[in-house]
């Protein structure tokens, strides 16, 4: 096992008082585990601490790992040469690698590499002969330096095996070796045996016997080797006297477990738990309180073991159990008993203090050196009842109780009541309030439920009272603080600052959305070294404030609940210490406030409180705990911030393979992984026995990223599809205080596919710009060749656009020049051929060109409507309305634009309206466009198409043409809106055409 450290104090009872039979009712704290919270073995009788911060354990049903958080079990598998070789566990060690032996009762060892979460297993083969013990290996020792393992075996010797190579061979045949212990002060082990003790040279193998008295099992501390034999005794073998001393117990066999601590023997029995005296050899046995729940389990106790944080770690038939030293360091008063504490103010020495109860209607005086106390009598002229608060003046104690203010002196310790004179109303009042002493002595008063504030001067001058302006009565004082020659009261309404040399009044209600916090009433006050004011308030936490008294303001500086470290969110009490240490009672333990971190650490039941309801209050070096009776820590024992939890990378995978570290090379950066391993999951942890569940890890691939942060519950982070690169990423972990360790970094890279290398990059662009570079060559000659044949195709494609819209308009016409003819109409036929004709002259003209002026293309569609109305006996009317802001002469559009629209409006508007209808054409300008709308009286488009259907008329196709024509390819260009009456029906078509503004210039 490890070295004893000196540094610990868990013996301080024992040393206290003198190791007698009593001092075995000095209590520890204990901490138990059993099946019930996880612990998978009971019978433990061996542990080891690895260079991971693992605790493991065995028993005869095999091997257990602790974190702080689960217990890991191992157990031999069949078929598996990985797993674990037996389940009756003979002993466990760590070599400087980190790697874990363990020994079996049934032969055999293994070891676990962290590296790869296995076990590696060594027995005796046929071939070994008498070179590998055949039977149980009962003891072993790890030679570092020579990377060997010695063994014993009771029936067969000592045997040296390699690390490495696991080859074995016998170097010793000596006489029932039960065990080995490696001399840390020379280049020498010591072996037992039944026949005495002996000391064997590391590289010649010669022996040299020390002792006739043989031994079982025994330990090293310094020069001490401390052990037990087969009966009662403890047995210490000074290897620098060489002196050998017995130590028997009283008819009660030794187990395992022997520890030394602060020069103390503990021995583990089938009977109790003793310690001896390692100087006088008294003997002191543990006595057990069966109604302290936090008091060792179990009664028959088997192995004992020290771990590197100075925990104390045994094992039972009922489990395991464990003394932390920081829950050690709160000291009970035994002479107070149950009574409830109130307040607390110092005696006339730092030994003497006096306690007020409340409940209880008690004052006691306690003298913390032989933890005595004695009643404080009350005078019988006054009724006084629940002493609450107190405070110390010279020599003086003032008690405010619930009935009135009295006082008492060290020299005479009797309570009587102050003498108020015409304000003894104001003063003795029932209802309890609060009390503080200003710098020039005065005693400030003020009761709950009133609004007068009462000044008593301690030299004897005359009362003052004041009266607060808010306040009407019903409203509850309970707090004051006195900063600065002003006085902090806290009330129902929030917060009150009374200047006493102005006597101006400040308030800071909880009505203001400032100060909400303050909503509910205020518990309490206090003030830190640097001027802030503190406020508690009832269910809304603790408030840092800054006074400004030049502005008269206050500000929240900061607000502080459950979630910053509070033992919940209400604190009732606040005290500072001397270092300027603020320390907040509450109903869930108490809270302490490191100023460096910003943040608090709540200490809980589990630090040995009678209660978890209590109060705070800092008297000389001491931290007193005020609830059922009277504790105290020593201020330093409290206000440590505690060493961060280191964080340690466990393994990290790539998606195929998963690589696990050790102590040794949990930081290298040989990790590479291809393009596509790149699915990436780190796993962590941070061992601490103790606090586990208080820690928190934060990480970041990257130092310029934010970190993430995980509670003590997930300690692995995964990365999905990282791109290639070098990344390097970084673990810490900290307490529930926030202080955040030395941070692990892994270094590992992404390595780029071929095709993502700059190399590959490179001639791809290099072969790209030669590609690029002959195309653009040989696309310059090709557009020399092609773009006359691209000008003169498009102007063949507009040409033929307007071939397409000239026969079909005139086919139109001559369909009604026919009509007249057929119908012997030969004046109107005559009329129409002429305007005919015109419009054909016309028609050629504008076809030859790809625009016309606006007025061109009116005079065109009047000929055109001119007609057709011919032809339809005059069936409609035709109004133009022209914007006449435009110059008609100079605008241009395409020829025929607007005659099928104007066309569709005739023949499926008028054709089947009953009587004449109505068609107007209107030109407008809008920003870049000439809005050309077209709206006739018509049937409307669904009567039209259910005619047209009915006669299966043809399909006309001008307005597709006229938007090929016009580049109108989006609808928006043409916009058809049916026209409806107020009742639905159909009253018309209005038809918009935008078309670009194109000018002759």
């Amino acid at each position: 096992m490890k070295k004893a450290s000196t540094y610990h104090v868990l013996l301080m009872c024992i040393l206290c008082i003198g190791l007698t039979q009593q001092a075995g009712l000095s209590q520890y704290r204990f901490t138990n585990y059993d099946y019930t919270n996880g612990l998978p073995i009971t019978d433990i009788r061996e542990f080891a601490e690895d260079s991971l911060g693992y605790l493991w354990m065995g028993s005869n049903d095999g091997l257990v790992r602790f974190d702080g958080l689960d217990f890991e079990f191992f157990e031999p598998l069949k078929n598996d040469s990985s797993s674990l070789y037996g389940s009756e566990i003979a002993r466990i060690k760590v070599d400087a690698t980190g790697k874990v032996w363990i020994t079996f009762h049934d032969g055999g060892i293994s070891f676990y590499d962290h590296t790869n979460q296995k076990f590696k297993t060594r027995h005796y083969l046929d071939k070994d002969g008498v070179d590998f013990p055949r039977l149980a290996i009962s003891d072993f020792i790890i030679d570092n330096e020579r990377s060997k393992i010695w063994m014993t075996s009771a029936r067969e010797g000592v045997f040296e095996m390699d690390m490495l190579s696991l080859d074995s061979k016998k170097v010793l045949d000596v006489n029932r070796p039960h065990g080995m212990v490696n001399d840390k002060n020379s280049s020498q082990h010591f072996y037992l045996s039944s026949e005495g003790l002996w000391r064997v040279d590391k590289s010649t193998y010669s022996i040299e016997k020390l002792s006739e008295y043989g031994f079982n099992h025994c330990e090293m501390y310094g020069n001490y080797l401390i052990g037990h034999d087969w009966s009662l005794h403890v047995s210490v073998f000074n290897t620098k006297t060489q002196e050998h001393r017995l130590f028997r117990k009283e008819d009660d066999f030794v187990n395992k477990g022997i520890l030394l601590d602060n020069d103390k023997i503990w021995s583990t029995t089938f009977t109790g738990l003793w310690f001896f005296d390692i100087d006088s050899g008294n003997r002191t046995k543990y006595l057990k309180d069966k109604n302290n729940r936090f008091d060792i389990d179990g009664d028959h106790y088997n192995g004992i073991f020290k771990d590197s944080k100075g925990r104390i770690w045994i094992g039972s038939e009922k489990g395991l159990s464990v003394i932390n030293p920081e829950y050690q360091n709160l000291i009970h008063l035994q002479s107070t008993g149950v009574l409830n504490t109130s307040d607390i103010v110092r005696g006339p020495d730092s030994n003497i203090y006096y306690t007020l109860g409340f409940y209880d209607d008690h004052i006691l005086e306690v003298d913390i050196r032989n933890d005595q106390s004695s009643r404080i009598e009350y005078s019988p002229i006054m009724d006084f009842i629940g002493p609450l608060h107190a405070i110390r003046n010279k020599d003086k104690v003032w008690v405010l109780c619930h009935r009135g203010l009295g006082y008492f002196t060290d020299e005479k310790k009797i309570l009587v009541p102050y003498d108020g004179g015409r304000f003894n109303d104001i003063i003795h009042q029932k209802d309890i309030g609060n009390l503080v002493l200003d710098d020039n002595d005065n005693i400030w008063l003020m009761r709950n439920r009133s609004s007068i504030l009462v000044k008593i001067p301690t030299d004897g001058s005359e009362i003052d009272t004041f009266h607060l302006q808010k306040l009407q009565g019903p409203e509850e004082v309970k707090a004051m603080l006195y900063e600065r020659k002003a006085l902090w009261l806290g009330t129902d309404l929030g917060l009150c600052r009374y200047d006493i040399e102005s006597g101006k009044q400040s308030w800071f209600l909880n009505t203001d959305e400032r100060y909400q916090g303050f909503q509910n009433s205020i518990e309490n006050l206090g003030k830190d070294n640097e001027g802030n004011i503190w406020v508690l308030s009832l269910l809304s936490g603790a408030y840092k404030c800054d006074y400004n008294k030049e502005k008269d303001s206050l500000s929240i500086i900061k607000s502080y609940f459950q979630e910053d470290g509070l033992a919940n969110n209400r604190p009732w009490s606040i005290s500072m210490d001397g270092n300027g240490t603020l320390y907040f009672g509450s109903t869930s333990g108490m809270s302490v406030y490191h100023k460096e971190l910003d943040r608090m650490v709540s200490y809980d039941q589990q630090y040995g409180f009678k209660e978890l309801s209590l109060n705070v209050k800092c008297l000389d070096d001491k931290l007193f705990i005020l609830s059922r009776g009277l504790s105290y820590f020593n201020i330093n024992d409290v206000n440590k911030i505690r060493n961060p939890p280191q964080a340690k990378l466990t393994s990290i995978s790539n998606g195929f393979n998963t690589f696990y570290f050790d102590s040794q090379n949990a930081t290298t950066d040989k990790f590479k992984f291809s393009h596509n391993e790149n699915n990436i999951k780190i796993e962590f942890t941070a061992i601490d026995l103790s606090y586990a569940r208080d820690i928190n890890y934060r990480y970041r691939l990257d130092k310029n990223q934010n970190w993430d942060e995980l509670n003590y519950n997930n300690r692995e982070a995964r990365f999905i599809e990282l791109n290639p690169g070098s990344y390097n990423f970084e673990i810490a972990a900290a307490g529930k205080d926030r202080n955040w360790g030395k941070s692990e970094i892994l270094s590992f890279t992404i390595q780029p596919a071929f095709w993502q290398t700059w190399w590959f990059k490179l001639l791809v662009a290099l072969g790209l710009i030669g590609i690029v570079s002959t195309f653009f060559k040989w696309r310059e000659r090709q557009i020399r060749m092609i773009a006359d044949m691209e000008t003169r195709m498009t102007e063949l494609e507009n040409e033929a656009l307007r071939a397409q819209m000239n026969p079909h308009f005139i086919f139109n016409s001559l369909n009604s020049i026919k009509s007249f003819i057929i119908n012997n109409k030969k004046e109107e036929a005559a009329d129409y051929l002429t305007t005919f004709a015109e419009l054909i002259r016309t028609i050629l003209r504008n076809s030859k060109s790809k625009t016309i002026p606006l007025s061109e293309e009116v005079k065109a569609l009047d000929l055109y409507m001119e007609i057709e109305n011919i032809r339809l006996e005059n069936k409609f009317d035709v109004k133009w309305e022209i914007d006449p802001s435009l110059a008609q002469d100079s605008i241009l559009v395409p020829p025929l634009a607007i005659q099928p629209f104007v066309e569709n409006a005739i023949w499926h508007g008028f054709v089947h309206k009953e009587g004449k209808g109505r068609l107007t054409i209107k030109v407008t300008r809008h920003e870049n466009q000439i809005l050309i709308k077209i709206i006739d009286d018509g049937i409307g488009r669904e009567r039209s198409k259910m005619i047209e259907k009915k006669h299966y008329r043809k399909r006309s196709y001008g307005i597709a043409i006229t938007k090929q024509r016009l580049g109108m390819e989006k609808d928006e260009n043409i916009e058809i809106v049916d026209l409806k009456d107020q009742n639905g029906n159909a009253i018309g078509t209005e038809v918009t055409v935008r078309i670009p503004i194109n000018t002759l210039n």
